[in-house]
């Protein structure tokens, strides 16, 4: 079948365009391979949640700044959470490990932001890391979390 695609598709090409012999076939081609999940962003967030959609610097670093106070207020909601199902010795580790944490991802955002560095994306560089990586840490929160209340240790 992938010979007679091939076919289909390089029999048309004539100087660098390809003409569309079997137009229904290429459409439903494309129709299927969109509704795979490996094609499709449902499992991601949308296009733009980093605000790529905004017009200037100014209006890209109020909508990070915006984008970085929701991602914190989620991962302490779930640090939260995970501390009420630790026993003291526990939850003292965690503390000590979400504070070194977060000195890792301020350097780390400097670190991946330094290639602007004296440039107007260096602030922006920053903060989109500072996103994700906070993103990152409540998605490993909640694994902590579903670990641990699970777990018979107290």
């Amino acid at each position: 079948m992938r010979r007679g695609l091939e076919k289909r598709l390089i029999h048309g090409c004539r100087e660098g365009k390809l003409v569309l012999k079997n137009k229904a076939f290429i459409f439903f081609f494309l129709l299927i391979l969109s509704w795979h999940p490996s094609f499709t962003r449902a499992d991601q967030e949308p296009t733009g949640s980093l605000c790529h959609e905004t017009a200037s610097t100014v209006e890209m670093l109020d909508c990070l700044s915006q984008r970085l106070a929701e991602a914190e207020a989620l991962m302490m909601d779930r640090f939260n959470r995970l501390m009420k199902c630790l026993n003291s010795a526990q939850q003292e580790t965690l503390r000590q490990g979400q504070n070194v944490w977060l000195r890792f991802r301020a350097l780390n955002a400097e670190f991946e932001a330094s290639t602007e560095e004296g440039g107007s994306l260096y602030a922006v560089e920053r903060l989109a890391g500072l996103v994700e990586m906070t993103r990152r840490r409540s998605d490993e929160l909640d694994r902590f979390y579903t670990k641990f209340s699970d777990s018979d240790v107290k």
